[in-house]
């Protein structure tokens, strides 16, 4: 088993989940304080994919990983 954590600062992820949900600040902050620390998320993850660039990078990183995480699935 892999643990996998897709990253940003969390002033974006605060941003996002603002326009996403249509929150306030106040509620995300809330959330995000119920949820593991990002440094704990990251130290836990055996991989991590860092959000900050487009769509498109996201999703040709999420194919990349995709590939290993199959082949790691066939060994087993």
């Amino acid at each position: 088993n892999r643990i996998l954590v897709i990253d940003c600062e969390q002033q974006e992820q605060i941003k996002r989940a603002m326009l996403r949900d249509d929150l306030s600040q106040e509620d995300v902050e809330k959330i995000l304080s119920s949820q593991l620390k990002r440094t704990e998320r990251l130290n836990l993850a055996d991989d991590v994919i860092l959000n900050t660039g487009s769509k498109l990078e996201l999703a040709a990183e999420v194919k990349r990983l995709n590939i290993i995480y199959e082949g790691l699935s066939d060994t087993t």
